[in-house]
């Protein structure tokens, strides 16, 4: 429950923000945050392959990030 009212209130802050670019990558960020809730606070085993996932994941929204922030910029 705590998971889906977090995504449903970044949903809207992403949307509000970044636009549509930002839009499309909220079902990552949603994965990233239950695996982290996961491991944080219900005690469940991480691996190195959780890990490389969610370094690909904040790598592929800082691209994006950057790319958005290079295409404005005259």
């Amino acid at each position: 429950m705590l998971l889906f009212a977090t995504v449903y209130a970044l949903f809207f802050v992403l949307q509000n923000l970044a636009g549509t670019v930002f839009l499309g990558q909220i079902g990552s960020v949603a994965a990233i945050t239950g695996a982290a809730i996961a491991i944080g606070l219900l005690g469940e085993q991480g691996s190195l392959s959780m890990l490389l996932a969610a370094l690909c994941i904040i790598g592929g929204v800082l691209l994006a990030a950057w790319g958005s922030a290079q295409g404005t910029k005259d």
